[in-house]
């Protein structure tokens, strides 16, 4: 009989935020959980949902607003994990300190960065227990950091992160866990959503910031006559990209705002799907969602995006607004779904993941 571990996973954006990292961790704590597993999750606000894990709110006296930090002082700031959201960090592991030094956890996974983990780092040193860092940031600074910080294991979401993490780090421990999708919502049966527009729709799903490029999209399906584009997210950057569409895709383009739970069925309501993030995205969990449901994906040509999509990706510069469409326009001709791409995001069920999750917490424990 399998030993049950006591597992804290600390993210305090959980219940504030719903992007794709905070989706990530509650389907891994689900899933855990569901495994037989104790596990409590310390975040900042509470749940909508009831999850099968077991939820512990610690309350912060502000939330996280989203804010990029302006000038030379506050990237100084952000550098030393002392702007808004560094405070925010500190200041929850300050809250949960207390209790998590109460409990006896087998396992720590801190998500929230530096803060977190030097917190539970030195719980773990005088209480016991395996310090998990998943590399959520991506190649850089901050992940680099973390891994100055010494985890017990350091799991990056992507294989590059990983060969990245080796070869600067040799004597870190280091585990390749891909991000997770439930292929029981993402697949190509879903019933679509009805959308107001002509067919066929290219569907891009992003923040609307800066490092995503939603621009780019934008001007590069308003060089295929006839198509539509769907641009579902929210962000600092909206009111611009409105400006931009209005101007290059009038009447065929509209902004929508969609829930997770109906996610599935905006993908199956669409055509093709692209992505123009700068290559420092640490994963993109969007891609292999609409490669579940079944829709060609065009998106940034690096390593890390073909490490994800695999060989049916559809690889462009966004910056080449004719190469891009050129690329749109081809995979408007792919067939649909792509029976490959189907067999390729297996790799990414959520049991599958959390499996392999369980895998090396054990390997650290027993």
């Amino acid at each position: 009989m399998k030993r049950r571990l006591s597992i804290a996973i600390l993210n305090y954006t959980i219940g504030v935020v719903e992007r794709g990292g905070e989706i990530g961790v509650r389907m891994m704590a689900d899933d855990l959980a569901r495994l037989g597993h104790q596990v409590d999750v310390y975040h900042a606000q509470a749940l909508l949902r009831q999850p099968f894990f077991h939820s512990i709110v610690v309350n912060l006296p502000w939330l996280p607003s989203g804010n990029k930090p302006g000038g030379l002082l506050m990237k100084v700031l952000e550098r030393l994990y002392l702007d808004a959201n560094g405070w925010l960090s500190l200041m929850f592991m300050v809250k949960a300190f207390f209790q998590l030094w109460k409990k006896r956890y087998d396992i720590f996974f801190p998500v929230n960065g530096w803060w977190e983990i030097l917190g539970v780092k030195i719980i773990a040193r005088w209480r016991g227990g395996k310090v998990v860092v998943s590399g959520k940031s991506g190649i850089g600074w901050t992940d680099r950091d973390n891994l100055r910080l010494r985890p017990d294991i350091f799991v990056p979401i992507s294989s590059v992160a990983a060969n990245w993490a080796r070869q600067l780090f040799p004597r870190q421990k280091v585990e390749y866990i891909p991000e997770q999708i439930d292929l029981t919502k993402f697949n190509p049966k879903v019933t679509p959503i009805k959308i107001p527009l002509k067919k066929p729709i290219i569907l891009t799903v992003a923040a609307f910031n800066q490092y995503k490029r939603v621009d780019t999209v934008i001007r590069a399906v308003s060089k295929i006559p006839g198509v539509s584009l769907l641009l579902v997210g929210q962000g600092e950057g909206e009111e611009q990209l409105r400006e931009l569409a209005n101007e290059l895709l009038p009447n065929r383009h509209l902004f929508y705002r969609s829930t997770y739970q109906e996610l599935p069925s905006v993908y199956t309501a669409c055509d093709v799907f692209t992505l123009a993030s700068e290559p420092q995205e640490a994963f993109g969990r969007v891609l292999i969602e609409a490669q579940a449901c079944g829709l060609p994906v065009v998106t940034t040509d690096d390593r890390l995006r073909r490490a994800i999509v695999g060989k049916r990706g559809i690889f462009i510069d966004p910056l080449s607004e004719e190469a891009y469409a050129a690329a749109l326009e081809k995979a408007l001709g792919r067939k649909k779904p792509d029976e490959e791409a189907q067999t390729w995001v297996v790799q990414f069920e959520r049991q599958v993941v959390a499996k392999r999750y369980e895998k090396v917490f054990y390997d650290l424990v027993v």
